[in-house]
């Protein structure tokens, strides 16, 4: 848990963004935790905080120069949709994943997924019908990528739907996408 600077409440470390300065003068996202920098700021993923703090300027205030808040919010989100997209590749390689609309409804019959991805361009009558079985067997179901990222992730030309077996590849994946969507949502504002 770390405390957040202004209101002093814990909040988990999953629901904040660490950016630090890099020597070449810009402020990159630390999404791993692992650069060693004394000065660091942790900041909330809620889309009212990025805009609170682009509107009053605060990136430049705690940094000591200018900051572009919108180029951090975009490199936020390319990388947590490659870490997405890398998680999805290495549970292919691990043989955790359910490929096509057919096979990813029998294994949703029987239980056997903890995560189901629908491609942004998938069509809608099968889309509506995957994400009426995984409301109705309680497991989360995303739409992210093209079904060429999503085929390019696990090897394929084109791949419209994806059942994650596992559950710490589907924990993994869930969070990376999830984090993906709500910087998708800074971005917008």
């Amino acid at each position: 848990m770390v405390k957040h600077p202004k209101h002093r409440k814990h909040k988990p470390r999953a629901q904040l963004v660490r950016c630090v300065p890099i020597p070449d003068g810009r402020v990159v996202l630390d999404l791993s935790e692992k650069l060693p920098v004394p000065q660091s700021l942790w900041i909330g993923e809620h889309p009212d905080v990025w805009e609170r703090m682009h509107r009053h300027d605060a990136f430049s205030a705690w940094f000591g120069y200018a900051v572009d808040a919108s180029s951090l919010i975009r490199q936020g989100e390319h990388a947590y949709r490659e870490a997405a997209l890398r998680h999805i590749s290495l549970a292919q390689k691990a043989r955790d994943l359910v490929l096509g609309y057919e096979d990813v409804m029998r294994a949703l019959t029987f239980k056997q997924l903890d995560c189901v991805i629908i491609a942004t361009d998938a069509g809608a009558s099968d889309a509506s019908k995957i994400r009426a079985n995984t409301a109705h067997a309680s497991i989360s179901c995303h739409s992210f990528g093209t079904r060429a990222t999503l085929g390019a992730a696990v090897g394929r030309h084109a791949q419209v739907f994806l059942g994650v077996r596992s559950g710490a590849f589907a924990e993994k994946i869930d969070y990376y996408i999830q984090r993906n969507t709500r910087f998708m949502l800074h971005l917008s504002l």
